[in-house]
């Protein structure tokens, strides 16, 4: 397998360099008849790129200037005016804080196309001073691939966090547990930086967002159609987190903290450079006073006849509480020019606590004996997590051409884990059982990227990856009266699982840009698996292997200098994680367990996208309309295995297919206020037969949300926003549907280097209730339905700080590799 590997990624590497004079022309009607000019805008010392410039073009007639056209410069500093008459122009360029500059041009005959290559602008000293002046892109952008939120340009003042980030971004919802789904799928691969974190791929990803905080943020990509050098599971899409990465001339230094009456969060950043040399270091902790709430459980078993079998009532109380922490290294060394290593080291952890006390009202058969049996049920757990990861990074650019890079990467990660649940039912056959399961792992990522451009735009992308991954999991089960749960398999209560994960990829990616702005990205990858897993006691070890040839196809039309539009068809596949796969029973309570399932396949979706963006001057505007196909959808499924006994699987269920609309829209006006608002629509539609039994569902899913930031003047900002989402869909019910709303109030310092701030989550609504459905039949016609709700402290008011004091001398920091391990299936939703 690795020969066909090695051969593939010889054939696309030779394919490159074979293309490498290929160079765009004009058509013979554009020679005959237009003319064009184009260049890259940088910046004057760093030469850096200069995005979002305002260019102006005139034509000078009967020595006048007439403004005939304008546009923006691109990421990459690139603008063009194409379709020019011969004759003679200006080309005027203006960039914040820098010094405006013209340039005079003459289109003729022999000389149609002018490419100005570089034009270099200078810093305005006399208006920055001493303060460089940051760059401000919009708050949104729509790219060929990814739409970018630049949390850095939103005045946000309700984003304490990275989930709180999360909740702001377009198509992107997260629940009230904190889980996060993209377009109504839990199925999303997260990035950090443009590369894989060991944090951000067991499950704990919502754990690890809520140590970041927002301050910390600079944007976040949404990337609805991936392109081949991403890893090809992810049927969602993937979610790159953009941290403020900057390197420094000197030393600078801030502190951030955030104390409410429901979260408490700090944090700091240090960041000291010379030269070729710099280093920088971040470090925050959170910490959640005891949140309570309240529980209301009901099971009811029925016959084939709808009568009432059984049914069991739980009402009680409960109270939590958790602190997380992170800490990281960053080191960036310029070798040379072309040449340079970064490196990075990650710490973080949390540490979670939960306890319910519950009443219990039981009746066997509602029938024939009424009575309930009562009784009371109390349950305590723990749960502690510690997560490592070193990163070392290696970059070449060449000399002879621009944007031409290789990249070389290397990543080792680990985690420690320790969980913990005591249950003890006391007033009815008393019982007391702990259920603890200790684990730890490691994953080793190798990686080598090569970028090779063509032309001013075009490129060729290819690469090659191989992921490493072990974990052990050592779980046990002791309970004091064995007698009362003879329906527990007691082979499989305590046992040590090992899991190792191999996947070995090879991408071919390629941009090209062609008359008519038109632009297209296609691509391909090719991804081997091999999955294993072993028992030390009782189960036999089990071995799945699979290859996947996954292509994607993105074409995307310049209707004008504001309009694009793009139709794109992508291939992806979800692998399950070790969550879904290791048979360790997991004790809910007396009435509930959760395991699961080593047989599992990987699904696979199908998606074709159409979409339009309008970018004008205060207004932008995108719709999206798609349609996916999802094979082996794997959902969580619930059997009745005793007369009031449960037990929680994970299956693929069947083929769900879907279609799905999505907009969202931001306008400001008069540049003091900013309306922005979105609408995510999309249906589940799932047929299945399970155990002999005929399963339908069709639902139609929604999520909105609306927001108004003000500017008040003297550096006082305000904000409101409000959002809502729709319950969840799975073949056998719903989930949650969550809303929240908010309120801030923000004052800037004068001196441009701190603010303070307070905020308000949910005035209106001190608790709020979140309720869950869940229907289910067996074989024989009987049929049961699990109703869970629980109510909870919801409304907050937080006051925040933020300072920042050193030299304000900043530099974008130097391109990292790209480690981009966005392939273990996590919790998924609705099958979408």
């Amino acid at each position: 397998m690795y020969r066909y590997f090695l051969l593939f990624f010889i054939f696309i590497f030779s394919l490159s360099f074979s293309q490498n004079r290929y160079k765009k022309g004009p058509s013979a009607q554009d020679s005959d008849i237009y003319g064009k000019i184009s260049g890259l805008l940088k910046d004057k010392d760093t030469k850096l790129p200069l995005s979002y410039a305002n260019i102006t073009l005139f034509q000078i007639v009967d020595d006048n200037q007439k403004n005939i056209n304008g546009t923006i410069s691109n990421e990459k500093g690139y603008f063009v005016f194409d379709e020019l008459e011969m004759g003679a122009y200006i080309v005027e360029f203006t960039y914040n804080g820098y010094l405006s500059k013209s340039i005079d041009i003459n289109i003729t005959g022999k000389k149609l196309n002018k490419n100005l290559k570089n034009i270099f602008l200078e810093l305005d000293t006399y208006i920055l001073n001493d303060i460089q002046l940051s760059t401000e892109a919009p708050i949104y952008e729509n790219k060929i691939e990814k739409i970018v939120y630049n949390v850095e340009n939103d005045i946000s003042q309700s984003a304490n966090d990275g989930i709180d980030v999360l909740r702001n971004a377009p198509l992107v919802s997260v629940d009230i547990d904190d889980k996060i789904s993209l377009r109504g799928s839990e199925n999303v691969k997260f990035l950090l930086n443009g590369k894989t974190s060991s944090f951000l791929h067991k499950g704990n990803i919502s754990d690890v967002l809520q140590t970041i905080p927002a301050e910390q943020i600079k944007s976040i990509e949404i990337i609805t159609s991936p392109g081949a050098k991403y890893d090809a599971d992810g049927d969602a899409g993937i979610i790159n987190i953009i941290t403020n990465q900057k390197s420094i001339e000197g030393f600078n230094a801030s502190v951030n903290t955030n104390t409410g009456t429901r979260v408490n969060r700090s944090s700091f950043n240090l960041n000291a450079g010379k030269n070729r040399f710099g280093i920088s270091a971040s470090g925050g902790a959170r910490y959640g006073w005891p949140r309570d709430g309240n529980l209301h459980n009901e099971n009811t078993v029925f016959d084939s006849a709808g009568l009432v079998l059984n049914r069991q009532i739980k009402d009680g109380v409960f109270v939590g509480n958790w602190i997380g922490y992170r800490g990281s290294v960053d080191i960036y060394y310029d070798i040379n020019q072309y040449n340079s290593i970064t490196s990075n080291i990650h710490v973080g952890g949390h540490d979670k606590f939960n306890d319910a006390k519950e009443t219990v009202s039981y009746i066997e058969s509602i029938w024939m004996n009424p009575e309930p049996i009562e009784y009371l049920l109390s349950d305590t757990s723990s749960n502690k997590d510690t997560e490592y990861e070193y990163t070392l990074n290696y970059i070449k650019t060449f000399p002879d051409k621009e944007g031409q890079e290789l990249m070389v990467s290397f990543q080792y990660g680990g985690h420690i884990h320790d969980d913990d649940l005591s249950i003890e039912q006391i007033g009815y056959d008393d019982i007391a059982i702990n259920n603890m399961m200790d684990g730890s792992g490691y994953e080793l990522t190798g990686q080598i990227d090569y970028v090779h451009p063509l032309g001013d735009d075009d490129k060729i992308e290819i690469g090659i990856k191989r992921i490493n991954r072990y974990t052990t999991n050592d779980y046990s089960t002791d309970i004091d009266n064995i007698v009362m749960l003879n329906w527990l398999p007691m082979d499989s209560l305590s046992n040590v699982f090992h899991y190792d994960q191999v996947v070995s990829a090879a991408y071919f990616s390629s941009t090209f840009s062609f008359l008519n702005d038109f632009g297209v990205l296609m691509g391909a990858r090719l991804e081997h698996t091999n999955i294993s897993g072993a028992y030390d006691n009782y189960y036999d070890p089990f071995e799945n292997t699979y290859t996947n040839i996954v292509p994607n196809l993105t074409v995307s039309k310049k209707i004008n200098m504001f309009q694009t539009l793009k139709l794109s068809y992508t291939n992806r596949i979800e692998r399950p994680d070790i969550h879904r796969i290791n048979t360790n029973i997991e004790i809910t309570d007396l009435n509930n367990i959760s395991k699961g399932n080593p047989n599992l396949k990987p699904s696979q979706s199908h998606q074709i996208e159409l979409g339009y963006t309008s970018f004008k001057p205060g207004l932008m505007t995108s719709f999206f309309l798609y349609y996916k196909e999802k094979y082996d959808v794997v959902e969580a499924f619930t059997y009745l295995i005793d007369d009031n006994i449960f037990e929680t699987n994970y299956l693929n269920t069947g083929d769900n297919h879907s279609y799905g609309f999505n907009f969202f829209g931001s306008s400001t006006i008069k540049k003091i206020l900013t309306l922005r608002g979105s609408l995510d629509i999309y249906t589940y539609d799932m047929s299945t037969s399970i155990n002999n039994v005929e399963l339908s569902r069709n639902s139609l899913n929604y999520k909105y949300s609306v927001s108004a930031n003000l500017e008040l003047g003297q550096g006082y900002k305000f904000e409101t926003r409000t959002f809502f989402r729709s319950p969840r869909q799975t073949i056998q019910g719903e989930r949650p549907s969550f809303s929240m709303m908010s309120f801030g109030l923000k004052k800037d310092f004068s001196n441009k280097r701190g603010s303070i701030g307070i905020g308000m989550i949910e005035p209106f609504y001190k608790y709020k209730s979140f309720a869950t459905n869940i229907s289910g039949e067996m074989s024989d016609g009987t049929t049961f339905e699990n109703i869970r709700d629980y109510e909870i402290l919801f409304r907050s008011v937080n006051i925040s700080f933020k300072y920042q004091f050193g030299k304000l001398d900043f530099d974008p920091i130097k391109k990292k590799a790209s480690l981009e391990n966005n392939d273990v299936m996590e919790e998924d939703g609705d099958g979408h």
